[in-house]
């Protein structure tokens, strides 16, 4: 758990400062290194009272004060950066651009969790969705699900994988399920938090052909009404991709 403590403003630690504070800041757990360390940064901000405009420590500091990389700290404000929280200039440092508070928005609430409890999301939500789809189905909306496998398969039989066409299934199946809400949080979790932490990961990309038969039987399984085993076929994909996670966030600085 990150503990929060006060610090000069302006970037600078100076000793004497450091040397009488109480509480210290500890190693931040690896998982989601980055985001767990942009959460701090934003309660240091809120903490000290630091005003949009005012500078930030450096990315050596701050890496000092978490106890990890530079490189992790550089990741972090890359994602304070994309919420609009600070503004990263060249030469100049970091600026707070608005003040963070504690009512931020679903995506900002679900960075913060574990992977792992975002993929069992994820998996639990694509789950009843299957089974919804497998249900009630128009035979239009089964074969644009077909569809989208049959380009998987394609492109697979090359020896080629895309993102986007394996995105285009699973919200394709989402959209045929009927429920907006759950369409727009599985979009979110997939693109932009899972998504986005994929992106830091070294791993290699064809392990996701692995998963291109089994995408094929869900859209079989539902064009036969076979609920049962299109889930079982989903529920493969998910433990594929939760397994290759974990593989490539193990490899990490």
């Amino acid at each position: 758990m990150i503990t929060n403590t006060a610090m000069p403003r302006g970037g600078h630690l100076e000793k004497e400062a450091m040397e009488n504070n109480v509480v210290r800041f500890g190693p931040v757990s690896k998982e989601l290194l980055h985001t767990k360390i942009a959460d701090a940064i934003n309660a240091y901000v809120r903490d000290n009272g630091i005003m949009a405009g005012e500078k930030l420590p450096s990315e050596r500091d701050m890496a000092e004060m978490f106890q990890t990389s530079r490189n992790s700290v550089r990741e972090a404000l890359r994602v304070l950066e994309n919420q609009g929280a600070v503004e990263v200039r060249i030469g100049r440092g970091v600026f707070v651009r608005e003040k963070p508070d504690g009512d931020g928005s679903i995506l900002v609430e679900l960075v913060k969790s574990n992977f792992r409890e975002l993929h069992e999301l994820k998996s639990v939500l694509e789950s009843d969705a299957v089974r919804k789809v497998a249900a009630g189905a128009s035979a239009e909306e089964k074969e644009a699900l077909l569809e989208c496998a049959r380009t998987m398969e394609k492109l697979a039989k090359q020896g080629e994988y895309r993102d986007e066409v394996d995105h285009r299934f699973h919200m394709t199946l989402l959209e045929i399920a009927g429920n907006r809400a759950i369409t727009l949080i599985i979009d979110k979790v997939r693109l932009e938090v899972l998504g986005e932490y994929w992106g830091y990961l070294d791993y290699d990309r064809s392990v996701w052909l692995e998963t291109v038969p089994h995408h094929m039987r869900v859209a079989r399984a539902i064009a036969r009404g076979d609920g049962e085993r299109a889930m079982r076929e989903m529920e493969r994909i998910n433990q594929h991709s939760l397994a290759v996670l974990v593989a490539a966030d193990g490899k990490r600085p």
